[in-house]
């Protein structure tokens, strides 16, 4: 049996949607709280956070990992830069 690594706690509402950066480095997590957050999948920091219009419903990172397309419950898509 597995155990749990992290508890990655900082929506404010249910998490729908979920995603590996392409290196495996990052995972962002997307939620009806219109958060998309960013963490390090080393160590369950928290990279970055972006807050959108509405509810976030699916998350997708660009083949260099250095974007985070999130679909919202607006009808919207948001393209979130992760470059510094």
């Amino acid at each position: 049996m597995g155990r749990a690594k992290a508890t990655l706690a900082r929506h404010a509402a249910p998490v729908y949607a979920l995603g590996w950066s392409p290196d495996g480095t990052l995972l962002a997590s997307g939620s009806s709280d219109r958060c998309v957050h960013v963490w390090s999948a080393r160590d369950g920091a928290l990279v970055r956070t972006f807050t959108g219009a509405s509810g976030v419903f699916d998350l997708a990172f660009s083949a260099d990992g250095a974007e985070v397309a999130a679909a919202c419950a607006n009808g919207t898509v948001a393209v979130l830069s992760l470059r510094r």
